[in-house]
């Protein structure tokens, strides 16, 4: 259905599903692969740190007494935005760590959610709706209306760059992707500097490598 051209060698084809979005393939990558990508974003995160709840004013929060306080970091669930406890967040800040940024999570005295106040421009890669239809980045067409990244299938989606600025740690894409307008989260992409610490630290992260075209030295 999908013309299929990853950039690894290490496809794993899974459960094949048809589905509104076509098959879907499991891409796996190696530690080289993995060691070898300047910069890659965090596609999964191991455990949680909280439970997603909608808010009314505009900003991200989660159901009161819902933090998983034996974590240091893991995702809002059931999407992909990323938390931090107030521990791990004064960790992370004596790093001193290019574009690394926090938000206050509404409902939390103990959480806080990580950004980046580094935006990166559009990725290449296609985004579509629940339908299959190809959307743009600021095209919501309704509030009920998701985002999803539109990569053939693959399993992370690979996120493709014509062009991409050098020199940050944490960054987050342009694109917001999630069920609908509110429930919609930026990727949030870390240079090696980022994922040695969080190895160091245990924290189970899966990465995967971001394909650029071309560099921008800052």
């Amino acid at each position: 259905m999908y013309k299929y051209s990853p950039s690894t060698s290490r496809v794993i084809p899974q459960t094949f599903k048809e589905e509104t979005f076509g098959v879907t393939r499991r891409v796996d990558y190696t530690d080289f692969e993995l060691a070898s990508a300047r910069f890659l974003y965090i596609s999964h995160i191991e455990t949680g740190i909280a439970q997603f709840e909608e808010s009314a004013e505009g900003c991200y929060a989660i159901k009161p007494g819902s933090e998983m306080l034996k974590n240091r970091m893991g995702t809002i669930q059931p999407f992909h935005g990323i938390g931090v406890s107030g521990e791990f967040q004064k960790t992370l800040l004596s790093r001193e760590l290019k574009g690394l940024a926090f938000e206050p999570l509404l409902n939390s005295r103990t959480l806080w959610r990580l950004t980046s106040d580094i935006t990166l421009p559009q990725f290449e890669t296609e985004l579509q709706d629940e339908k299959g239809d190809i959307v743009t980045p600021g095209d919501w067409p309704s509030q009920w209306s998701g985002k999803y990244i539109n990569n053939h299938g693959n399993i992370p989606p690979e996120l493709i760059y014509e062009r991409i600025p050098y020199g940050f740690d944490v960054a987050k894409t342009y694109e917001l992707t999630g069920t609908n307008r509110k429930r919609a989260f930026h990727w949030i992409v870390v240079s090696q500097k980022v994922r040695s610490l969080l190895e160091s630290e245990q924290i189970p992260v899966r990465y995967t490598p971001i394909r650029v075209a071309f560099a921008e030295v800052t």
